[in-house]
């Protein structure tokens, strides 16, 4: 999925026109998270920092509800980590999403 977000990233930077078809695994995968997250759920992954350590696990908890190899759990900065690391991740799925259409 990485080199797939890369792909979407410089489709959208460089205005490409592209068709592309995607392993059905990535479809799978990037239909596994909701598109858009609720208030007062994040989705700007330079505002993890601010967050109260209540809403970082809330948040936190929230991908974790969709993907089950994160891991809520360990001090502040490893949960802020984790969770700059999953909106970046979800960055990538929704550019992806635009590329192929879905």
């Amino acid at each position: 999925m990485n080199g797939l977000g890369t792909l979407a990233k410089t489709v959208g930077e460089e205005a490409w026109d592209v068709d592309t078809e995607v392993p059905w695994g990535c479809e799978v995968c990037i239909d596994t998270y909701p598109l858009h997250r609720c208030s007062p759920l994040i989705t700007d992954q330079e505002a993890c920092s601010t967050l109260s350590w209540a809403a970082l696990r809330r948040n936190l908890s929230a991908h974790a509800e969709s993907n089950l190899a994160i891991v809520v759990g360990g001090t502040k900065d490893e949960v802020v980590l984790k969770l700059e690391g999953s909106l970046r991740t979800r960055t990538l799925d929704s550019l992806v999403r635009r590329m192929i259409g879905n």
